[in-house]
């Protein structure tokens, strides 16, 4: 799987390498960096959300694990990910 990374983020590094290079007088390094610039400006973008993290809570009224961003009953604590809504099950940021 690609990982999904900002693509302003890095076109601001190149560009501070670009103008750290012709600061120095290296003026092919430079160029380089622009020409990363522009390919970057150019390259695809896939089409992704971000991702929800949640976790599995057990639920006394159906006596079962529920996902604890969509309340989706599983049954079972073991799965990585709910079936309804998609979320991850390590607990992490956003948990509902």
């Amino acid at each position: 799987m690609d990982d999904l990374i900002s693509r302003e983020a890095i076109k601001q590094r190149f560009e501070n390498y670009r103008g750290d290079c012709e600061e120095a007088g290296d003026m092919l390094s430079a160029q380089v960096f622009a020409d990363c610039i522009a390919e970057l400006a150019d390259a695809p973008a896939v089409d992704a959300a971000p991702a929800v993290h949640g976790r599995w809570v057990w639920s006394p009224e159906y006596c079962k694990w529920i996902c604890s961003v969509c309340a989706g009953r599983e049954g079972e604590c073991e799965t990585p990910v709910c079936k309804w809504c998609g979320a991850r099950m390590d607990g992490g940021q956003g948990d509902g």
